[in-house]
């Protein structure tokens, strides 16, 4: 038949789809880490600048747990453990239970990285788009500025 499609060659599409927004997303990721730590060895090298290192350690810290987080979380982010629900903190569970009794630290960690994987993607896309807006306007110089101030 003309229209009719196997098993197998709806998994060679997904196979050939799902490699385009990883090679994206590694790429978003490499560009967002070069500049981080280009201005993270500026801030570290420059003895007047005293805040960015503050903020250096605060994002180095928030990166090391959201690519070290699996390994340092001992429990599943999702598992329930009903019976000891909104449990405190203990030697055992380091931020407690929720209501429905996931480990909180797990579940921190767990969104640590999906926040970071949002965030870098969200930056390399604004300075894609601001780059691209930035040359535009600087290229046709005054007339650009005219015309969207109309």
């Amino acid at each position: 038949m003309a229209g009719h499609r196997t098993a197998a060659d709806s998994v060679d599409r997904v196979s050939r789809l799902s490699a385009r927004p990883g090679c994206i997303l590694l790429i978003a990721v490499t560009y967002v880490g070069v500049n981080l730590l280009t201005d993270l060895m500026y801030g570290l090298v420059d003895p007047r600048i005293r805040y960015g290192k503050v903020g250096a350690t605060i994002v180095l810290v928030a990166v090391v747990a959201a690519l070290f987080g699996p390994a340092v979380a001992r429990f599943d982010p999702s598992a329930q453990e009903l019976a000891r629900r909104l449990d405190g903190p203990s030697a055992t569970h380091w931020f407690g239970l929720d209501e429905l009794g996931p480990d909180i630290f797990s579940r921190v960690l767990a969104g640590a990285r999906i926040s970071l994987l949002v965030g870098l993607v969200v930056v390399s896309i604004s300075s894609v788009v601001g780059t691209m807006l930035g040359s535009i306007a600087g290229y046709f110089g005054a007339r650009s500025t005219r015309r969207s101030a109309v």
